[in-house]
């Protein structure tokens, strides 16, 4: 049988090209810098995927979302190369479209098979919340002349600013209230004590028997 002769240059050659063809590492884990976050509705949020190891032979990378309904995932493209620093690094930008709750799944693929996956849980809050319920922590106080109670208003969602609460008392004389829901006994009688949210009109009332 006749034999070709490889010189060295040739030798060489085919070994660089088996070189190159070479697949790299397997994909082994892949992690999210922030695995858990709460987003205003309409912002948006750039999140990393760490790829290990860092010679890992990706193939793809999907980043894909619950409910796109309240988060949308728009992919960035990796500008770096992937062998040359030790992460990988890819990117997806998040806006918050509605309030509500959703998982983000980032799935990396290698070329050998390989895969990988991460989750990111966002939920997502609107920007100009309205109380949905209201309630007080006292409904019903009896005081003596020139005691003092603190109201609080627990409001649902708890999103919605303390500012919202406007305090009233149906009889000042008996029992005043200040703006942050601090009750006075003035005299002998009956009060009532009124928190009211300001963005739904919802109400929730103590009532107040000055002795």
């Amino acid at each position: 049988m006749n034999r070709i002769p490889i010189c060295g240059a040739t030798l060489a050659l085919i070994l660089s090209i088996s070189s190159c063809n070479k697949a790299g590492a397997p994909v082994g884990d892949v992690s999210l810098e922030i695995s858990e976050i709460t987003m205003l509705e309409g912002k948006t949020l750039d999140i990393t995927a760490t790829v290990d190891p860092t010679d890992a032979d990706i193939v793809s990378v999907v980043w894909t979302s619950s409910d796109e309904g309240v988060v949308e995932v728009v992919p960035i493209a990796n500008t770096g190369k992937k062998k040359s620093s030790r992460t990988v690094s890819l990117k997806a930008s998040m806006k918050g479209n509605n309030p509500g709750e959703c998982t983000i799944n980032c799935d990396v693929l290698g070329r050998d098979g390989s895969m990988a996956e991460a989750i990111c849980r966002i939920k997502v809050v609107s920007n100009n919340p309205k109380v949905t319920a209201i309630a007080l922590n006292v409904e019903k106080a009896v005081l003596k002349s020139g005691e003092k109670i603190q109201l609080l208003a627990a409001l649902e969602p708890s999103e919605v600013p303390d500012d919202d609460v406007q305090w009233t008392s149906s009889a000042p004389s008996i029992a005043k209230v200040s703006d942050s829901g601090l009750v006075t006994a003035v005299a002998a009688g009956n009060a009532k004590i009124t928190a009211k949210s300001k963005s739904s009109g919802l109400t929730a009332v103590c009532n107040v028997i000055v002795n």
